[in-house]
């Protein structure tokens, strides 16, 4: 299986929590963090042994960037989102994806113009701190893969489900 590249846009909690969720991912390699900090974004940078940045156009418009994972707030999604899907990569954002319904349409009209993945994700305890591996493998497996059909992946299951993501 190929790698994939991940941006990690935020240093946070959940920023945090992804890059050390990502770091015992043998098939993810995490190309940037960013933070508006320095020194956040070194901290959790530090955590997936990638560099830090503190220009967020830079790290969405790097090359070597297969998808974005978002983990700012959720003011901030719109503003990342959309030069992100523009910029040819995949986007998997923490919920919810925006805070009124014109910015998130507008986020889902991009995707589907561009025809990159816009994955939202759902933070219910049970998904994300239950099965937060497999919940990020599939995640990326579905953009390493342009995958047409979503799954849900659990502690042993695997199988369809209609509905998740945006396409």
């Amino acid at each position: 299986m190929a790698e994939v590249r991940i941006a990690l846009l935020g240093a946070g909690s959940m920023g945090t929590v992804h890059a050390a969720a990502y770091a015992n991912m043998p098939v993810v390699s995490v190309v940037g963090v960013y933070s508006r900090d320095a020194a956040r974004a070194a901290a959790v940078a530090a955590l997936c042994k990638a560099p830090p940045f503190t220009d967020v156009a830079e790290l969405i418009e790097a090359a070597d960037v297969d998808a974005i994972d978002v983990c700012l707030p959720s003011e901030n999604h719109h503003d990342v989102v959309i030069p992100a899907l523009e910029a040819g990569k995949h986007v998997f954002c923490e919920s919810p994806l925006a805070l009124d319904l014109d910015q998130a349409l507008s986020m889902r009209d991009t995707a589907r113009r561009v025809g990159r993945l816009l994955q939202v994700v759902e933070e219910a305890d049970d998904i994300v701190f239950g099965y937060f591996p497999a919940v990020y493998l599939h995640a990326f497996t579905i953009v390493q893969l342009q995958l047409g059909q979503h799954f849900l992946l659990g502690q042993q299951q695997v199988f369809p489900v209609d509905g998740i993501g945006i396409r």
